[in-house]
């Protein structure tokens, strides 16, 4: 984890990091063979991270299904929106985090 200096920063200086990974189901169900041993790597390695985060008292969330849709992308667009709507997108999206957050 100390090759990514923004993990370490954040880690540093927030009170709080909420990190993801997502085995996407886009990229998945298009393997030929589901004992793929590039999975057995990533499935070993996000096993590494979260033990890592956990030490520094954080945590990784490990989701499965198709990535845009798992991923919320908070900027879509708003820069161009008048204040008053982008917050009302972000107060959206804070809230959607909330009830998956409370599913998981």
């Amino acid at each position: 984890m100390e090759d990514s200096a923004a993990m370490c920063r954040a880690l540093g200086e927030a009170r709080r990091v909420f990190c993801a990974f997502v085995f996407d189901t886009g990229i998945l169900d298009a393997l030929e063979d589901r004992a793929d041993r590039r999975v057995e790597f990533i499935w070993e390695s996000v096993a590494e991270l979260d033990a890592a985060l956990r030490a520094r008292g954080a945590d990784l969330t490990v989701l499965h299904g198709p990535a845009d849709r798992l991923i919320p992308a908070p900027d879509c667009g708003m820069k161009y929106m008048p204040r008053a709507t982008a917050f009302g997108k972000l107060k959206a999206l804070a809230e959607g985090a909330a009830i998956v957050r409370r599913g998981l």
